[in-house]
């Protein structure tokens, strides 16, 4: 399966609704569907190059105006297919790029243009959940690498109100690597430290 395909929408309904056709219209590898903060819904599609297309012609005539973004991607990085499986590569870096996007596609097209330019790490890749819709993404490395790979992923978004903001961090502080190589949403950080009583009330 090299072609994936995001849509996400404004309201359950019409994505259930897309859902429904798209199935119908082609036959797919791949079919993954939910609802995200803050009351969208996705869903996610792959297979051969020809299913994914017929597949999203369906997506884009049944989800009409309520379709708020959507990412084709005919040949995706296996690293961008790993993260969505929900698989964290949480190498120390020497150089941390930050990707913060408005929408879930966005944030895949992103990962997905950075890591094919350029040789960096994908240490995490976030979606919608915690985030009020929201993407991130994390790309560790080199610093003229992490640098020329947020290059790379800011030229994917296609519209400007795509992206929310971006940074370049350099000679990360250690105690700040151990916080995003463990993992980025805060919630599971002060559990994983509860669990290890270190600084939980006795």
């Amino acid at each position: 399966m090299n072609a994936i395909a995001l849509l996400e929408f404004e309201t359950v309904t019409r994505g259930l609704v897309t859902a429904d056709a798209i199935v119908k219209r082609a036959p797919l590898a791949l079919l993954r569907c939910g609802t995200v903060h803050p009351g969208h819904y996705l869903i996610l599609i792959g297979g051969d190059e020809g299913a994914v297309e017929e597949a999203l012609i369906a997506g884009r005539e049944v989800g009409g105006d309520e379709l708020r973004d959507i990412v084709h991607l005919p040949n995706v990085h296996a690293d961008v297919l790993a993260s969505l499986a929900g698989v964290r590569r949480p190498a120390p870096p020497e150089s941390l790029g930050i990707i913060e996007t408005a929408t879930v596609p966005a944030a895949i097209a992103a990962a997905d243009a950075a890591l094919k330019g350029v040789d960096v790490a994908l240490i995490e890749l976030r979606l919608a959940d915690g985030l009020h819709g929201k993407g991130i993404v994390l790309l560790g490395g080199a610093l003229t690498e992490v640098e020329a790979a947020v290059e790379l992923a800011l030229g994917a978004l296609t519209t400007g109100d795509q992206l929310v903001s971006s940074a370049v961090l350099t000679r990360v502080a250690p105690e700040l690597v151990k916080e995003f190589t463990a993992a980025s949403y805060f919630g599971q950080r002060v559990r994983d430290e509860q669990s290890g009583h270190s600084w939980s009330r006795s």
